[in-house]
């Protein structure tokens, strides 16, 4: 018998990539010898030198390919009759990618909280990817398109398990694919609304009409229960900046001029405004007004006491005082005492 045997390899392809998905991977092929039949099947990996002995059962054999690190590799069959005849190797060059693409980062909307709007832009920072995909259920998954490093997303796309209603959190997850197929997950969530703070109300001393103190209490509210921050003005023009919402302030400086106030006797008039944790502002300032009133009464005369003997009352007689008014207001006369 001096014929050699013939060996095939069916299930890989000259360089075709394997990845991650793939591996282990179990090479599959065909050998036949007219003569004496064939008995054994060879396979090395890379050096030609060194071969390992596949499963045959005297027509099909198969190999799983041992661990290999990412690389290309050459891949060698032969086969061996009983008459020791070999054959031609059967050679191809195969591409070993296990390495899946690193996620930096995945954020949404620059890593905010809340967002009041449908499309948000989703950051990314991957390494070898080269298609993503997006769902908000991780089960239903849009189509993969070409990795950016910025994607608008519709928080409302329900196709694939979004749509949130307001003041609730949603999640987006990323996956990732590189050019071999290897693909990796990650996810980040924010809370959608779009609900603006309405309703605004403000009670400077609880109402009161005058004061003689700049530093006042503030009482507020708002009809929503999703305020996060206020902002007060004198003339709604000059504004503060944001701070925490609370619904009482006390001392509360009326004399503050970089928000418009006056330092001197006014009728003060305060505004503030709502915004939302997405950043809605209010389209209505809550406001209220009081007049503050600095100056003392001018001095007066107490007339000369009329006195009579034996009588158990006196007279007291004064002329009237004068409350003065200093930039067109003052709170008048309340009493004598």
């Amino acid at each position: 018998d001096k014929t050699i045997p013939l060996v095939s390899i069916n299930n890989l392809i000259e360089n075709q990539i394997l990845n991650v998905s793939n591996i282990p991977f179990n090479a599959q092929g065909t050998a036949n010898d007219l003569t004496s039949q064939v008995q054994k099947i060879f396979v090395s990996i890379d050096n030609e030198t060194t071969f390992s002995l596949a499963n045959f059962d005297g027509l099909n054999w198969n190999y799983t390919l041992p661990a290999l690190e990412s690389n290309d590799y050459n891949v060698s069959i032969k086969a061996e009759d009983y008459a020791d005849n070999n054959s031609v190797l059967a050679r191809l060059e195969i591409t070993i990618d296990i390495n899946q693409p690193i996620i930096n980062s995945f954020m949404i909307d620059n890593n905010n909280s809340y967002s009041a709007d449908e499309i948000v832009a989703l950051n990314l920072d991957i390494i070898d990817a080269t298609e993503v995909r997006f769902s908000c259920n991780n089960v239903d998954w849009n189509a993969f398109e070409n990795y950016s490093t910025s994607i608008d997303f519709n928080l409302m796309n329900s196709s694939i398990g979004c749509n949130p209603s307001n003041g609730n959190s949603i999640t987006v997850y990323v996956n990732a694919k590189d050019s071999s197929g290897n693909d990796t997950n990650a996810n980040d969530s924010i809370s959608y609304d779009s609900r603006i703070p309405t309703d605004l109300t403000l009670s400077i001393n609880e109402n009161a009409i005058y004061t003689n103190n700049q530093l006042v209490d503030l009482n507020l509210s708002t009809n929503d229960g999703y305020t996060e921050f206020i902002s007060f003005s004198c003339n709604a023009i000059d504004w503060s900046n944001w701070q925490a919402y609370s619904t009482s302030i006390a001392d509360f400086n009326l004399a503050n001029n970089l928000i418009g106030c006056s330092t001197s006797d006014w009728n003060a008039q305060l505004y503030f405004s709502a915004k939302s944790k997405a950043g809605l502002i209010s389209d209505t300032n809550g406001f209220d007004s009081i007049i503050i009133d600095l100056t003392k009464p001018d001095a007066f005369t107490l007339n000369d006491l009329n006195y009579y003997n034996k009588v158990n009352s006196i007279n007291l007689q004064w002329t009237s005082a004068v409350d003065p008014i200093v930039n067109s207001v003052n709170s008048g006369i309340k009493e004598y005492n």
